[in-house]
């Protein structure tokens, strides 16, 4: 659907990020979905408009509630899947875990297998994700390439009580 971006109807937008287009896409939380604004002023709500818990194609993973969205230079969608794994939205609808589901937090495994808790992320032009993850006391910056691999770029201690 398409329809004029001033009659918009978001419901507790969280995410936002724009693509190489000029094109802002919002993670419309509220209305479960994603919409994206187009350079012409004019509201999509497709084709990523991916409902809560609503099995996706690809690896049949559940959508749930997101609030951290990035777009690649191809145009495709990432996002946080509440509540540990971060998933791509292809340009052709196919939707897939890139990374977190798994239990270990150790550096230079595939991101599948990693323990994530997304507080952010972003995608830069050589498509590489990067993602502010939390993790006990810490927050660590991590570094998803696209063989798969994910590193720390960067580790903080959280202080508390100040």
């Amino acid at each position: 659907m398409v329809a004029p971006a001033v009659n918009a109807s978001l419901n507790a937008p969280a995410g936002i990020a724009t693509d190489s287009s000029g094109n802002v896409y919002v993670a419309d939380t509220g209305n479960a979905e994603f919409a994206r604004l187009l350079r012409t002023a004019r509201l999509r709500r497709s084709p990523a408009a991916v409902p809560q818990r609503r099995t996706g194609s690809g690896d049949n993973g559940e959508h749930f509630q997101t609030s951290y969205i990035g777009v690649d230079a191809a145009g495709n969608l990432y996002y946080d899947n509440y509540p540990s794994t971060v998933r791509k939205i292809s340009t052709d609808g196919t939707v897939k875990t890139v990374a977190g589901g798994g239990r270990s937090s150790a550096d230079g495994i595939q991101a599948t297998t990693a323990l994530i808790s997304t507080q952010a992320l972003t995608v830069d032009s050589a498509e590489t994700i990067y993602v502010a993850d939390y993790a006990g006391s810490s927050v660590r910056i991590r570094k998803i390439r696209g063989s798969g691999v994910i590193t720390y770029r960067c580790r903080q201690r959280v202080l508390r009580g100040m």
